[in-house]
């Protein structure tokens, strides 16, 4: 199964070192859409941290972005 890479990037990058088992590119959107809209959660903004500034970049193992987006573009609903 590939491995995806889900890094965070703004001045201050959190990279994804270990990466997500997905099964493809499709499954790895949705995962990303959704660590993105627990981030943003405004009851339990994670680590306390401004996530709007940040942009997710999504790497397959290829090492080939497939998607990247503001991290604020999907609120939770």
């Amino acid at each position: 199964m590939p491995v995806y890479r889900f890094n965070l990037c703004n001045a201050d990058s959190v990279l994804d070192h270990e990466g997500t088992d997905l099964p493809d590119d499709d499954a790895a959107r949705t995962h990303a859409v959704a660590v993105a809209r627990e981030l943003t959660f405004h009851d339990c903004a994670m680590f306390d941290m401004d996530w709007s500034r940040y942009t997710m970049s999504v790497i397959d193992d290829a090492g080939l972005e497939i998607l990247s987006f503001a991290v604020d573009a999907f609120p939770k609903s």
